[in-house]
């Protein structure tokens, strides 16, 4: 049966006065001690097939939250913490929740349709702004929280109709913690997409990918540091692309496995310090003596130069028989 990891909360002093001998527990004492994320954030975490929302307050275990009532993809939280996800549409349209996760409603708008259906990756930055890239190259930029995009530029070079791949938008969107930076990751056709901007997408600067393969498992900024992730390694940059630099361990895989799942893994940031990653279980069929795949967190909290493997938060698959299993992580900022 399902068995969720236990997540100690954690307790803050009140001044109260007692001659009584202190009782906290050494791993009490040393999560109280946790290097805690950006503004004391937390991380969100959705997983499908079993509709579950998971919360993390230091990046290394999640907790079940809530089922989701909904179908979020490409979740992400602006500064005042409410949550977004993309919709499939002929208009860029979004849903938000305003309760961690658990319900979502449509956001009305009144922009002109495109002329057929898109996908969207979206990333939120300062209250209320939403950034989108098209599954066919176009960029668009909200500042009313969805009710209204503007179109800007493209971050793709090419001067052409661009198309993503046939199963679908393969692309990540990325905001810097001061929310004046936009990192962009899409596979296209006919190019592979890496650039930032720093004008709310006006102008692009395109950089080097750290690899060949023409998809990522995440994107992010660490203050000026970029953070890429691949299906099985995860590079910084601090120079624009000019030189990439592997974590250590330089290949990161779940207990009791030689290789990744597929791509079934997320990575994202706390725009600070913190690279937090997750890679799901695999159906039972995907698995031999050597790849168990039985889903993992990994935890950075020095900008992605090192990094630790927590367990995922089921001990046991809760859905050992499918393998279409994916994984949504979202930063979600204090103040």
């Amino acid at each position: 049966m399902k068995k969720l990891l236990a997540f100690t909360l954690l307790l803050s002093a009140t001044g109260f006065m007692s001659c009584k001998t202190d009782t906290k527990s050494a791993d009490d004492a040393q999560k109280s001690n946790d290097i805690l994320p950006r503004n004391n954030g937390h991380f969100l975490m959705y997983y499908y097939p079993t509709s579950s929302i998971f919360n993390s307050d230091n990046g290394k275990e999640f907790t079940k939250k809530d089922t989701c009532i909904g179908y979020p993809t490409y979740i992400t939280s602006d500064d005042d913490g409410n949550l977004y996800s993309s919709v499939m549409s002929k208009k860029v349209s979004v849903t938000k929740s305003t309760d961690g996760g658990k319900t979502w409603n449509a956001v009305a708008t009144n922009d002109p349709e495109q002329p057929a259906n898109s996908q969207y990756v979206i990333a939120a930055g300062k209250a209320k702004s939403i950034y989108a890239l098209s599954s066919n190259g176009s960029f668009f930029v909200s500042h009313d929280g969805g009710a209204h995009f503007d179109k800007a530029s493209t971050p793709c070079k090419k001067d052409t109709i661009h198309s993503s791949p046939a199963f679908g938008m393969s692309g990540w969107l990325a905001v810097s913690a001061d929310g004046k930076k936009i990192l962009a990751q899409a596979w296209y056709f006919e190019e592979t997409v890496l650039s930032v901007s720093s004008d709310e997408g006006k102008t692009w600067t395109a950089i080097k990918a750290p690899t060949d393969r023409n998809e990522s498992r995440g994107i992010g900024f660490c203050s000026d540091r970029i953070i890429y992730a691949s299906y099985d390694q995860l590079f910084r940059t601090d120079d624009m692309g000019k030189t990439w630099i592997a974590s250590s361990p330089e290949k990161m895989y779940a207990p009791n496995c030689e290789s990744s799942y597929y791509g079934y893994r997320h990575f994202i940031t706390d725009g600070d310090q913190f690279v937090i990653g997750v890679e799901v279980p695999s159906a039972e069929t995907s698995r031999d003596a050597k790849n168990k795949y039985p889903g993992a967190v990994f935890y950075s909290h020095d900008g992605g130069k090192t990094f630790e493997t927590h367990p995922f938060p089921f001990s046991v698959d809760p859905t050992p028989n499918t393998s279409d299993e994916y994984v949504y992580l979202a930063f979600v900022p204090k103040k």
